[in-house]
Formats: structure tokens, C-alpha cells, sequence
């Protein structure tokens, strides 16, 4: 059973970008660097105390999590409960693509919310430039189908809500859709993993040109470019004796974006004067995660990813210049996992950039639930 991978979507990413390029227009206009008030203070603890009791709390955690399913049989032992047990299985990471397809007649939904912080840009000297915070909520949709063993399909979709200095906006972000073909199928006591060929195609269903300067960029929620790419995705699971499984899962895509006309002000910022054609530059994306099962029922995660694009170019037909730079991105996300039956699962964690070039600065939580029927 494989995770539906809802956000490892490249459209958030694009729309968080194009929210911060706005005000990074406005600065450079302006000749501001980076607004005062919109430094973010580092936090701290305030007594010795409170940093003990936090320990000794994450602590019982842990020890809940790993003796979890102990606890439960001696209670049931206890009560004479007769619990149906089922296999251990991991709920896939939430943002890398599955090497898996659905068996036929069991699709996989995953539904989640997110809360989310865009909070600076990384500018070309690998340092952020920070703005105005821009705040994002809202449900994401993964489907995913199994035509035969060899052929499958996913739909990946999502509504936000983008909050900023007072302004709102909400508006669905661009629309992925991909067409598996499984090559390889994962073999115990062998070095085979799974393989799989996912072709997909972005949609450009968000909102990215003709924006309200009063919104505070909080309406752009895409691209406007239909962008075709391809991923080659693996994992192979180790299996353990003592029920500590270990899988490794690797992805990596290649994506050309379309040309796309712009008016006004744009994803790239613009004035109200601006007409042109952007050329968006070809992009490589990389994600490597890892799932370690702490117990029949609990498992964590942990993901990573990188970001390559190339420049692109902007052809003005009026208004100012506008540039499409390269850019750089890694950001990491830890995960929490768990499994109520052997078809529902649950998974919680944190997605946030750690470096970059030319790209934004976020961070996100997450909660989302995993159903196969």
C-alpha cells in the first residue's frame, strides 16, 4: 500500500513563488532590501524547567509509539479482547511519488489539510530576503487507480485559501495528472525494487495573471503554463524479523514547461501595463525519503527534496522587464505515521525549506488520511 503522495505537487511551490515575487517587484521598485518588521525572531525556551518537562514528554511519546502495540495485547490479554491483527505497512511519504500502481478494484483516496507559511525569498546570494507572511490553508485531493498491473492513473488537486495584511483569496492551484507504467515489481531476498515510468501533465487550472495589487499577491494560485515531464520512481523495502521494516524510496522528474501569454500584473510581478510572453525554463526535480517502523501500527518518515530550474525569458510586447531567473530549492519533511486497519492510515508532519536560490522560503503542516478501498 503506497502513500497518494498529495503535495509533492510542484503547483504549491510555483504559487508560493509567485506570491513572494510580487512584493520582491514592489522592493526592487522601491529599493528595499528587506522590510524591518517582517524579520522572524527565533523563540526560546523560558526556564530550564520548561525545557526539562518538554524532554521527559517527548519521551512518553516515544515510549507510547514503539510499546504501542505491547500495551494493547496486555490489555487485551487482560480484558480476554480478541483483536483481528493485520500485516505492517507503511502509508507511503506524502510527497514522493509512488513506484507502485493500485490493485485493480482498490483505488487509494488520501485527503489532507494544510497550514502553511510563506515567509521570505531566497535571493541569488543564498540569503532570504524576508516579506510580508503568507499564510495558506485548505484540503488536498490524491486519487489514484489501477487499470490492470501494469497501468494506473492519479489526480492530484487542491483549494486554497491565501491570507495576507488583511487581504484573502481562495481559488484552486493548477491540477496534476499522471499515467503510470510499472516496469519492475519489488522482489524479496533480491536487490529488485520497484520501478515505475509516471508521465505527467499540469494543468493550468490556478489563477496567475490579471491580479489585484490590493490582494496583496494572496490571489495567485498557478502558473497559467501546461507543464509535461516525466518521473522515474523506485523504493525497495528490508524487511526485518523483528518487525522493524526499513523501505527507501527515490524519484526523480524532468519537467518542460509551456509558454504562456501574461496581462497585467502576473505569478512574476508586472504592472498593470504589462503584455508579454513568458518562456518558463525546463526544471529537474529529486526527492529521496525513508519510512523505519517503530512498531506494527507506528512508523516514521523522513523526505528531502531538490529543485534545479533553468533560466527562462521574458518577451515584452509592453510594460516593464520582467526576469525569469534559475533557481535552487531544498526543503526536508519529517513525518509521523500510523495504521488504524490494514486499508486506513494516518500521517502528520512538517514540509519546510532548509536552502535555495531564487526561490521561496515556507514552511508547512500537514494531516492527512489514507483510504484504499
Amino acid at each position: 500500500m503506497q502513500s497518494m503522495c498529495i503535495y509533492r505537487n510542484k503547483n504549491r511551490e510555483f504559487a508560493k513563488e509567485a506570491l513572494q515575487n510580487l512584493y520582491v517587484e514592489q522592493a526592487k521598485r522601491q529599493g528595499v532590501r528587506e522590510h524591518p518588521n517582517f524579520e522572524i525572531k527565533s523563540t526560546q525556551s523560558k526556564t530550564n524547567s520548561c525545557n526539562i518537562i518538554k524532554f521527559h514528554f517527548l519521551i512518553l511519546i516515544f515510549v507510547f509509539v514503539c510499546f504501542e502495540e505491547t500495551f494493547a495485547s496486555n490489555c487485551s490479554s487482560v480484558l480476554n479482547i480478541t483483536k483481528p491483527k493485520y500485516q505492517q505497512w507503511f502509508t507511503g511519504p506524502i510527497l514522493t511519488p509512488t513506484p507502485i500502481t493500485m490493485p485493480v478494484g482498490h483505488p487509494g483516496l488520501e485527503v489532507a489539510w494544510l497550514v502553511g507559511e510563506t515567509y521570505g525569498h531566497y535571493n541569488s546570494h543564498w540569503n532570504i530576503d524576508h516579506i510580508p507572511s503568507i499564510w495558506s490553508t485548505g484540503p488536498y485531493v490524491d486519487f489514484q487507480v489501477g487499470f490492470n498491473e501494469f497501468l494506473g492513473a492519479e489526480y492530484i488537486g487542491a483549494l486554497l485559501t491565501n491570507f495576507s495584511q488583511g487581504a484573502h483569496y481562495t481559488h484552486v492551484i493548477d491540477s496534476i495528472f499522471r499515467l503510470g507504467f510499472q516496469i519492475l515489481t519489488d522482489k524479496k531476498d533480491s536487490w529488485i525494487p520497484d520501478f515505475r515510468i509516471l508521465l505527467q501533465e499540469t494543468v493550468p487550472t490556478g489563477k496567475y495573471q490579471k491580479l489585484n495589487p490590493k490582494k496583496h499577491g494572496t490571489d495567485v494560485t498557478g502558473r497559467g503554463s501546461f507543464q509535461t515531464g516525466i518521473h522515474f520512481a523506485f523504493q525497495k523495502l528490508f524487511r526485518s524479523t523483528k518487525g522493524h521494516n526499513f523501505r527507501l524510496r527515490w524519484t526523480f522528474g524532468y519537467f518542460v514547461p509551456a509558454p504562456v501569454h501574461v496581462s497585467g500584473i502576473n505569478y512574476l510581478g508586472g504592472t498593470k501595463e504589462t503584455k508579454g510572453k513568458v518562456y518558463p525554463g525546463r526544471y529537474f526535480s529529486g526527492y529521496i525519503s525513508s519510512e523505519y517502523a517503530l512498531s506494527r501500527t507506528w512508523a516514521v518518515c523522513l523526505e528531502s527534496n531538490y529543485r534545479i530550474g533553468h533560466k527562462g525569458k521574458f518577451c515584452r510586447k509592453k510594460g516593464p522587464k520582467i526576469a525569469v531567473p534559475s533557481f535552487r530549492q531544498i526543503s526536508i519533511a519529517p513525518e509521523l505515521q500510523h495504521t488504524f486497519t490494514s486499508n486506513l492510515g494516518i500521517l502528520t508532519g512538517a514540509w519546510l525549506t532548509v536552502t535555495g536560490r531564487n526561490s521561496v522560503a515556507f514552511r508547512d503542516f500537514f494531516i492527512s488520511v489514507l483510504y484504499a478501498f
